[in-house]
């Protein structure tokens, strides 16, 4: 399989709205190069790239990541995103954003990822640790071994580390969970180590899919998780008691009428993956299908909301 690496240098501040462009693309997740992040790691001595000159450290720019597979529909997903990524300099100062490409293979990406995915606390209790480190977990942890390959969903980002948050804080023993759009499948793993009784994790990524189920496997919990390709919930049946969905907000007003049929009265749907500009087309179709709002939380730009189904 052959990739199609999009890469973007921007400034910090547009770093953000760069991240769903991504999304908005197809991609099912990004890698950011954050020259803050890698002095951190130098300092803390958790990282050797003492090669790395002193003036890349020093840069105010990000540099964003993100892969489109190399199928009949890259010409189109590039021209939009290209497209996009000129708009933006409406909305920000001093914007220069600098667009590469490049062809890689899945082998090629597999390699390259190792190079900067750390063990790294998630939450209160989570841990998110590759499957080639080695790591005991502590007291009260919870240890989620994870190789992410093409699907990405490290835990990183801060719509993710905000659903494991409220996954922590919500969940109770033995509920059945839906986690939407699951990616590597760190959100379903972490939720069958969080007692859940039953997890179904659906994406329309075949990739995706792959990787999550892999990684169910590695982890343990497959007589609790059931990793399926789907479209949103299409089809899914069942009473389920949460949602969980780390999605673009487009995608999250489509699937929000779907949840009646699946979200038991009173469960709670966890929403992520939203820009604060985007929130109230989220916060209005909740309202539309009848949602309370339990509790929501801004975090750099991104918005994630937790509701009650009535």
């Amino acid at each position: 399989m052959r990739w199609e690496e999009i890469t973007v240098n921007v400034g910090e501040e547009a770093r953000d709205a760069v991240i769903n462009l991504y999304y908005e693309a197809g991609a099912t997740g990004v890698v950011i190069e954050d020259t803050k992040t890698w002095q951190s790691y130098i300092d803390e001595g958790l990282w050797d790239i003492y090669e790395s000159p002193q003036e890349v450290l020093d840069a105010e720019t990000v540099l964003v990541k993100g892969y489109l597979p190399d199928d009949d529909l890259l010409r189109e997903r590039l021209k939009m995103f290209r497209e996009k990524l000129e708009k933006l300099s409406d909305f920000f100062t001093d914007y220069n954003a600098q667009l590469s490409l490049q062809k890689i293979e899945d082998e090629d990406w597999e390699t390259n990822w190792k190079g900067y995915y750390k063990t790294e606390k998630i939450g209160e209790h989570v841990v998110i640790s590759p499957s080639w480190e080695e790591y005991e977990a502590q007291e009260g942890e919870i240890l989620v071994k994870l190789d992410p390959g093409m699907a990405f969903g490290t835990g990183k980002h801060p719509t993710t580390e905000h659903v494991l948050r409220y996954m922590e804080k919500f969940i109770e023993p033995h509920a059945h969970i839906i986690d939407v759009g699951c990616g590597s499948g760190i959100l379903s793993i972490s939720a069958a180590k969080m007692s859940a009784g039953k997890v179904l994790a659906v994406d329309n990524d075949p990739t995706a899919i792959k990787i999550a189920k892999k990684n169910v496997l590695f982890n343990g919990v497959e007589d609790t998780v059931e990793v399926c390709l789907n479209d949103l919930l299409l089809g899914v049946q069942g009473s389920y008691d949460m949602i969980v969905a780390n999605l673009i907000a487009d995608l999250i007003v489509t699937l929000l009428p779907q949840t009646h049929a699946v979200l038991q009265s009173g469960g709670l749907i966890i929403l992520s993956g939203i820009l604060d500009k985007k929130v109230d087309s989220v916060l209005g179709a909740l309202a539309s299908e009848g949602y309370e709002i339990v509790d929501q939380v801004l975090d750099s730009e991104w918005v994630t909301i937790v509701g009650r189904r009535p």
